[in-house]
């Protein structure tokens, strides 16, 4: 006695197997759309991956610009210095504290230090400032702006 299976929804064996052969072939249809989706997709995140890091780094480099600002005023501020002592303190301490963090060549930054007097009381203004196009790294370009710079006015102790 012969053994048949049993018909399965569509009837028999052989609807079966074409409607099988129909639903791999629509899957392979539809892997070479989600292959040229991938590729249609893929440099757009790309360009935001390196964006996004080309502007992570600019604020880095921002906030170490402003930090050693703060750092120079700060060290030039204390009372009974003279005024070229208070320059001369305030620009070492700026430039030590970019040293510290990694920007050790001080041809790639500029420390400006001078005081004012603004009604009969100094304030010590340090800025540090670079270019972007030195310290930075070009990824995508999303960074138009080519200079950086942090500033920083403490008032001098008398």
């Amino acid at each position: 006695m012969k053994r048949h299976s049993r018909p399965n929804a569509t009837g028999n064996r052989r609807a079966a197997s074409r409607a099988n052969r129909a639903r791999r072939t629509a899957r392979w249809a539809h892997r070479g759309s989600e292959v040229l989706e991938a590729a249609l997709v893929f440099p757009i995140l790309i360009a935001l991956a390196f964006g996004t890091i080309e502007f992570g780094y600019w604020f880095y480099l921002e906030h170490n610009l402003q930090a050693a600002a703060a750092a120079g005023a700060r060290a030039g501020i204390p009372s009974g210095l003279g005024t070229d002592t208070r320059l001369d303190l305030a620009t070492e301490e700026a430039e030590r504290v970019m040293a510290n963090s990694g920007f050790d060549n001080t041809a790639d930054f500029d420390v400006d230090s001078e005081i004012k007097t603004i009604n009969g009381t100094d304030y010590l203004e340090v800025q540090v400032s670079a270019s972007w196009s030195k310290l930075g790294v070009k990824t995508v370009g999303f960074v138009r702006s080519d200079k950086i710079a942090g500033k920083a006015t403490m008032r001098v102790e008398p």
